[in-house]
């Protein structure tokens, strides 16, 4: 059997940079998921008084969790540049939670000190193919504030179709 040498330790001074961003990372993307358990609430409570507990909330995974928003959402307008609206949202959202997974899930691969990157190897689901992809503090800071910004954007739009939709319901 060949011998294998276990990876190379990193180097913590190349690690720190990204530390701080990494632990906004977490928090940015917990505040998403907080968001989206929130208008998931909204959503189901639109057509009758507040329920509690939810079913929604044994929804552990966020892909089920976002397309729920979607499919509720969907049953309270038929207004299509709103649907629009929500449907590009949540394109956003799978492509900020992809990059996430991949962050904050399997190896730190290679550091390349020139461009101040982390290299992470990622396997493509279809055809199992190996691939990298970079991630710099910026990278990172980028995506904490898309995650931020598609939030919102997601509260506001949910919140203004429910509104709309009580005002349109008989008292």
């Amino acid at each position: 059997m060949p011998q294998l040498d276990p990876p190379a330790p990193a180097v913590v001074a190349d690690q720190e940079p990204f530390w701080e961003p990494i632990g906004q990372l977490v928090f940015a993307f917990g505040h998403l998921e907080e968001q989206i358990e929130w208008c998931i609430t909204l959503l189901l409570n639109a057509d009758s008084a507040p329920k509690s507990p939810s079913v929604a909330s044994q929804i552990r995974n966020i892909c089920s969790r976002i397309a729920l928003v979607e499919a509720l959402y969907r049953q309270l307008t038929t207004d299509e540049q709103l649907r629009v609206a929500l449907h590009n949202l949540i394109k956003e959202l799978r492509v900020v939670f992809k990059f996430r997974n991949g962050v904050l899930h399997g190896p730190w691969g290679n550091y390349f000190k020139h461009s101040c990157t982390w290299q992470k190897p990622r396997t493509n689901p279809v055809d199992l193919s190996p691939y990298n992809f970079e991630v710099s503090v910026e990278v990172l800071q980028e995506h904490i504030q898309r995650a931020a910004d598609i939030g919102n954007g997601l509260v506001k739009l949910i919140l203004s179709v429910v509104e709309e939709h009580a005002s349109r319901a008989p008292a």
